[in-house]
């Protein structure tokens, strides 16, 4: 008999940061959080590296190593609207 799938898709919201990295440079886009979930709490989990979209446009993705992350701070969202992407 077989168990139920997990869905494979989870329920999220978007949350604009800017990440400062070790060596000065910044990523600014988005996070994905659980419900209930905070940004301390993505960084303190047991996974190595965390996506943040880039691009809302075209879905740019990239992966950063928590290793080099020094801070990672919350957007206004009136900000991050106002955010022209390159």
């Amino acid at each position: 008999m077989n168990a139920p799938s997990a869905p494979l898709k989870q329920e999220t919201r978007r949350v604009f940061v800017s990440v400062k990295m070790h060596d000065g440079d910044r990523f600014r886009g988005y996070v994905h959080l659980a419900p209930g979930e905070r940004i301390q709490d993505l960084l303190n989990d047991e996974r190595k590296f965390f996506p943040i979209q880039m691009n809302s446009d075209v879905g740019e993705m990239a992966i950063l190593s928590k290793k080099f992350v020094v801070s990672v701070e919350e957007v206004d969202d009136n900000k991050a609207r106002s955010f022209a992407f390159s």
